[in-house]
Protein backbone atom coordinates (compact mmCIF):
# COMPACT_ATOMS: atom_id res chain seq x y z
CA UNK A 1 0.00 0.00 0.00
CA UNK A 2 1.66 3.22 -1.21
CA UNK A 3 0.96 6.75 -0.01
CA UNK A 4 -0.75 8.71 -2.78
CA UNK A 5 0.75 11.91 -4.14
CA UNK A 6 -0.79 14.90 -2.40
CA UNK A 7 -2.00 12.95 0.64
CA UNK A 8 -0.03 13.97 3.73
CA UNK A 9 -2.05 12.58 6.66
CA UNK A 10 -2.01 9.24 8.47
CA UNK A 11 -2.62 6.30 6.14
CA UNK A 12 -4.10 4.17 8.93
CA UNK A 13 -5.85 5.39 12.10
CA UNK A 14 -6.29 2.68 14.73
CA UNK A 15 -9.07 3.18 17.26
CA UNK A 16 -9.65 -0.49 18.12
CA UNK A 17 -7.34 -3.50 17.65
CA UNK A 18 -5.41 -4.03 14.40
CA UNK A 19 -2.93 -6.75 13.41
CA UNK A 20 -0.77 -6.26 10.32
CA UNK A 21 0.75 -9.32 8.64
CA UNK A 22 2.12 -9.91 5.13
CA UNK A 23 1.61 -6.31 4.06
CA UNK A 24 3.86 -3.36 3.22
CA UNK A 25 2.89 0.22 3.98
CA UNK A 26 5.11 2.60 2.02
CA UNK A 27 5.14 6.33 2.78
CA UNK A 28 6.57 7.21 -0.62
CA UNK A 29 9.71 9.03 0.53
CA UNK A 30 11.73 7.49 -2.29
CA UNK A 31 9.34 9.10 -4.80
CA UNK A 32 9.63 12.50 -3.12
CA UNK A 33 6.40 12.46 -1.07
CA UNK A 34 6.55 14.47 2.15
CA UNK A 35 3.94 13.77 4.83
CA UNK A 36 2.80 15.78 7.83
CA UNK A 37 1.92 12.74 9.95
CA UNK A 38 3.14 9.21 10.72
CA UNK A 39 1.81 6.43 8.51
CA UNK A 40 -0.10 4.85 11.39
CA UNK A 41 -1.64 6.52 14.44
CA UNK A 42 -2.84 4.50 17.44
CA UNK A 43 -5.37 6.11 19.75
CA UNK A 44 -5.30 5.82 23.52
CA UNK A 45 -6.85 2.48 24.50
CA UNK A 46 -6.30 1.00 21.02
CA UNK A 47 -3.65 -1.55 19.95
CA UNK A 48 -1.50 -2.24 16.90
CA UNK A 49 0.41 -5.47 16.25
CA UNK A 50 3.14 -5.43 13.59
CA UNK A 51 3.51 -9.14 12.89
CA UNK A 52 5.19 -11.52 10.46
CA UNK A 53 5.66 -10.12 6.97
CA UNK A 54 4.48 -6.61 7.88
CA UNK A 55 6.77 -3.78 6.76
CA UNK A 56 6.29 -0.08 7.56
CA UNK A 57 8.77 1.93 5.52
CA UNK A 58 9.78 5.11 3.72
CA UNK A 59 7.61 7.68 5.46
CA UNK A 60 9.05 11.17 5.94
CA UNK A 61 7.00 13.03 8.53
CA UNK A 62 7.88 16.72 8.40
CA UNK A 63 5.91 17.32 11.60
CA UNK A 64 5.82 15.75 15.05
CA UNK A 65 4.67 12.34 16.27
CA UNK A 66 6.91 9.65 14.75
CA UNK A 67 7.99 8.58 11.28
CA UNK A 68 6.10 5.29 10.88
CA UNK A 69 3.94 5.08 14.02
CA UNK A 70 2.59 7.64 16.46
CA UNK A 71 0.94 5.89 19.40
CA UNK A 72 -0.88 6.73 22.60
CA UNK A 73 -2.10 3.13 22.84
CA UNK A 74 -0.33 -0.24 22.85
CA UNK A 75 1.99 -1.35 20.07
CA UNK A 76 3.36 -4.88 19.67
CA UNK A 77 6.30 -5.72 17.41
CA UNK A 78 6.70 -9.44 16.82
CA UNK A 79 9.02 -11.77 14.91
CA UNK A 80 9.08 -10.90 11.22
CA UNK A 81 7.71 -7.37 11.64
CA UNK A 82 9.85 -4.52 10.29
CA UNK A 83 9.85 -0.74 10.74
CA UNK A 84 12.55 0.76 8.54
CA UNK A 85 13.81 3.82 6.68
CA UNK A 86 11.37 6.34 8.14
CA UNK A 87 12.00 9.94 9.21
CA UNK A 88 10.52 12.34 11.72
CA UNK A 89 11.33 16.03 11.93
CA UNK A 90 11.12 15.84 15.70
CA UNK A 91 11.02 12.77 17.95
CA UNK A 92 10.88 9.10 17.05
CA UNK A 93 12.25 8.49 13.57
CA UNK A 94 10.52 5.11 13.54
CA UNK A 95 8.06 5.23 16.45
CA UNK A 96 6.87 7.91 18.86
CA UNK A 97 4.90 6.57 21.82
CA UNK A 98 3.26 7.94 24.94
CA UNK A 99 1.59 4.58 25.51
CA UNK A 100 2.99 1.06 25.74
CA UNK A 101 5.41 -0.76 23.42
CA UNK A 102 6.01 -4.52 23.67
CA UNK A 103 8.82 -5.80 21.42
CA UNK A 104 9.26 -9.57 21.37
CA UNK A 105 10.92 -9.78 17.95
CA UNK A 106 11.18 -8.00 14.64
CA UNK A 107 13.34 -5.09 13.57
CA UNK A 108 13.47 -1.31 13.84
CA UNK A 109 16.21 -0.16 11.46
CA UNK A 110 17.50 2.71 9.36
CA UNK A 111 15.14 5.32 10.81
CA UNK A 112 16.14 8.91 11.58
CA UNK A 113 15.03 11.75 13.82
CA UNK A 114 16.23 14.92 12.13
CA UNK A 115 17.30 18.17 13.75
CA UNK A 116 14.50 20.37 15.00
CA UNK A 117 14.25 22.62 18.07
CA UNK A 118 17.10 24.62 19.57
CA UNK A 119 18.38 23.88 23.07
CA UNK A 120 21.08 26.27 24.29
CA UNK A 121 21.44 27.43 20.68
CA UNK A 122 22.11 23.90 19.42
CA UNK A 123 19.71 21.84 17.26
CA UNK A 124 18.52 18.54 18.71
CA UNK A 125 16.37 15.51 17.97
CA UNK A 126 15.31 12.56 20.13
CA UNK A 127 14.98 8.87 19.38
CA UNK A 128 16.31 7.89 15.96
CA UNK A 129 14.53 4.55 16.16
CA UNK A 130 12.02 5.01 18.98
CA UNK A 131 11.03 7.80 21.36
CA UNK A 132 9.13 6.78 24.50
CA UNK A 133 7.73 10.00 25.95
CA UNK A 134 5.72 11.31 28.92
CA UNK A 135 4.55 8.30 30.96
CA UNK A 136 5.12 5.80 28.16
CA UNK A 137 6.78 2.42 28.63
CA UNK A 138 8.64 -0.12 26.54
CA UNK A 139 9.28 -3.80 27.28
CA UNK A 140 11.84 -5.55 25.05
CA UNK A 141 12.41 -9.31 25.18
CA UNK A 142 13.71 -9.85 21.66
CA UNK A 143 14.26 -8.34 18.23
CA UNK A 144 16.83 -5.85 17.01
CA UNK A 145 17.06 -2.06 16.91
CA UNK A 146 19.87 -1.21 14.48
CA UNK A 147 21.27 1.52 12.29
CA UNK A 148 19.01 4.32 13.49
CA UNK A 149 20.22 7.93 13.78
CA UNK A 150 19.37 10.94 15.92
CA UNK A 151 20.75 14.06 14.24
CA UNK A 152 21.66 17.59 15.31
CA UNK A 153 24.54 18.58 17.57
CA UNK A 154 22.46 17.51 20.59
CA UNK A 155 20.90 14.45 18.96
CA UNK A 156 19.67 12.22 21.79
CA UNK A 157 19.24 8.44 21.70
CA UNK A 158 20.18 6.93 18.35
CA UNK A 159 18.32 3.68 19.04
CA UNK A 160 15.82 4.78 21.68
CA UNK A 161 15.23 7.92 23.72
CA UNK A 162 13.31 7.96 26.97
CA UNK A 163 11.75 11.41 26.82
CA UNK A 164 11.74 14.20 24.24
CA UNK A 165 12.85 17.09 26.47
CA UNK A 166 14.50 17.66 29.83
CA UNK A 167 11.04 18.15 31.34
CA UNK A 168 9.82 14.68 30.29
CA UNK A 169 9.05 12.38 33.24
CA UNK A 170 7.80 8.86 33.88
CA UNK A 171 9.21 7.00 30.84
CA UNK A 172 10.45 3.43 31.39
CA UNK A 173 12.40 0.77 29.49
CA UNK A 174 12.53 -2.85 30.65
CA UNK A 175 14.89 -4.99 28.56
CA UNK A 176 15.47 -8.70 29.15
CA UNK A 177 16.57 -9.64 25.63
CA UNK A 178 17.12 -8.32 22.12
CA UNK A 179 19.85 -6.22 20.56
CA UNK A 180 20.79 -2.58 20.05
CA UNK A 181 23.51 -2.32 17.42
CA UNK A 182 25.01 0.22 15.04
CA UNK A 183 22.84 3.14 16.15
CA UNK A 184 24.25 6.69 16.12
CA UNK A 185 23.45 9.80 18.15
CA UNK A 186 24.99 13.10 17.20
CA UNK A 187 24.87 14.08 20.87
CA UNK A 188 24.49 11.44 23.57
CA UNK A 189 23.40 7.84 23.95
CA UNK A 190 24.20 6.08 20.69
CA UNK A 191 22.14 3.05 21.66
CA UNK A 192 19.95 4.22 24.54
CA UNK A 193 19.48 7.64 26.15
CA UNK A 194 17.32 8.65 29.09
CA UNK A 195 16.29 12.10 30.23
CA UNK A 196 16.19 13.04 33.91
CA UNK A 197 12.73 11.56 34.45
CA UNK A 198 13.47 8.27 32.69
CA UNK A 199 14.17 4.81 34.12
CA UNK A 200 15.81 1.85 32.38
CA UNK A 201 16.15 -1.68 33.79
CA UNK A 202 18.29 -3.87 31.55
CA UNK A 203 18.83 -7.47 32.65
CA UNK A 204 19.61 -9.19 29.36
CA UNK A 205 20.38 -8.69 25.69
CA UNK A 206 23.21 -6.98 23.81
CA UNK A 207 24.19 -3.34 23.29
CA UNK A 208 27.06 -3.20 20.80
CA UNK A 209 28.62 -1.15 18.04
CA UNK A 210 26.68 2.02 18.82
CA UNK A 211 28.25 5.48 18.90
CA UNK A 212 27.74 9.12 19.78
CA UNK A 213 29.51 11.81 17.80
CA UNK A 214 29.20 14.82 20.10
CA UNK A 215 31.11 17.89 19.06
CA UNK A 216 29.67 20.54 21.39
CA UNK A 217 32.05 21.16 24.30
CA UNK A 218 31.24 21.69 27.96
CA UNK A 219 32.37 25.32 27.59
CA UNK A 220 29.82 25.89 24.84
CA UNK A 221 27.16 24.39 27.11
CA UNK A 222 27.92 26.78 29.99
CA UNK A 223 30.02 24.21 31.80
CA UNK A 224 27.56 21.31 31.55
CA UNK A 225 28.89 18.27 29.72
CA UNK A 226 25.74 16.87 28.10
CA UNK A 227 27.47 14.47 25.77
CA UNK A 228 28.66 10.91 26.10
CA UNK A 229 27.58 7.31 26.17
CA UNK A 230 28.30 5.43 22.98
CA UNK A 231 26.15 2.58 24.26
CA UNK A 232 24.02 4.13 27.02
CA UNK A 233 23.59 7.64 28.40
CA UNK A 234 21.43 8.57 31.39
CA UNK A 235 20.98 12.21 32.33
CA UNK A 236 21.45 13.42 35.89
CA UNK A 237 18.53 12.22 38.00
CA UNK A 238 17.66 9.35 35.67
CA UNK A 239 17.77 5.71 36.81
CA UNK A 240 19.72 2.87 35.18
CA UNK A 241 19.87 -0.76 36.38
CA UNK A 242 22.20 -3.19 34.59
CA UNK A 243 22.62 -6.94 35.09
CA UNK A 244 23.64 -9.80 32.77
CA UNK A 245 23.77 -7.60 29.68
CA UNK A 246 26.56 -7.52 27.09
CA UNK A 247 27.82 -3.99 26.35
CA UNK A 248 30.65 -4.05 23.83
CA UNK A 249 32.45 -2.07 21.11
CA UNK A 250 30.50 1.15 21.57
CA UNK A 251 32.24 4.48 20.87
CA UNK A 252 31.83 8.01 22.23
CA UNK A 253 33.63 11.30 21.68
CA UNK A 254 32.24 12.81 24.86
CA UNK A 255 32.90 9.87 27.18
Amino acid sequence: VMRAQGFTGAMVQVTGALTLEDITLDGGDETGIRASAPMVTVAEGASLTVGSGAVLENNRNTSTGGGAVGSAGTRYLREGGVIRNNFSAKSGGGVYSTGKIVMTGGEVSGNMATRWEQQNDHPTSTGGGICVDKTGSMTMTGGVIRGNVSRGSMGFGGGIALGSTGESKGMTLTMTGGTFEGNIAAGNGGGIAGWTGGSAKITGGTISGNQCNAYVTSTQMNGDLYFGGGGIYVNKGGVLTLKNVEIASNKAKGG
